[in-house]
């Protein structure tokens, strides 16, 4: 029979199991998921900060965009920018299947920039993309909530709205109407 070691898991690695549980959270939630639901928005009432008009399809851009932009900032000496992922989701519109392929490009990008660290690594200063500088476990921690945060949003508006066959306009084009981007 084997024996479990007798030793804790390192921060690095509990970082991982997070990051990996949140993700899966958050592919479990779109699990199944049809266009014409993910292009559905919800009647708002007040001004809730959604960081999107609550579609399905804008929050999976948002979602990429965050993780394209944190990674970027933090340990790739901005390699992206705002215009860069706008561009990119432009370009893509609504259309369902390249948002998920650009959601899990957005997820390798993110996970290989940081997944290889150890401990040492995890409480070092990093930039933010806003210009803070933030200790490297917060920043994956706070992308790793996000996943979660966000799949109960999905899981909640799945629920509760009706597909629609009319697309709904993209993140960039709303994140551009408002001039007031929030991540």
């Amino acid at each position: 029979m084997a024996t479990m070691p007798n030793t804790l898991p390192t921060q690095s690695h509990l970082m991982r199991l997070d990051a990996d549980l949140a993700w899966r959270e958050l592919l479990d939630a779109l699990d199944g998921l049809d266009e014409r639901q993910a292009w559905a928005l919800p009647r708002m009432h007040g001004t809730g900060d959604l960081a999107t008009r609550g579609s399905i399809i804008e929050i999976v851009q948002h979602l990429a965009v965050c993780k394209f932009m944190y990674a970027s900032s933090a340990f790739h000496a901005s390699q992206y920018g705002w215009d860069d992922c706008f561009a990119r989701i432009r370009e893509m519109g609504s259309d369902w299947k390249a948002n998920l392929e650009y959601l899990h490009e957005a997820q390798g990008y993110w996970m290989s920039s940081w997944s290889h660290m150890d401990d040492d690594d995890m409480v070092a200063p990093r930039m933010t993309n806003w210009g803070a500088q933030w200790p490297t476990w917060r920043i994956v921690s706070t992308i790793s909530h996000h996943d979660s945060y966000h799949a109960g949003q999905v899981t909640l508006l799945r629920a509760v709205l009706a597909p629609t066959d009319t697309p709904c306009p993209t993140h960039a084009d709303y994140s551009l109407a408002t001039l007031d981007v929030k991540f």
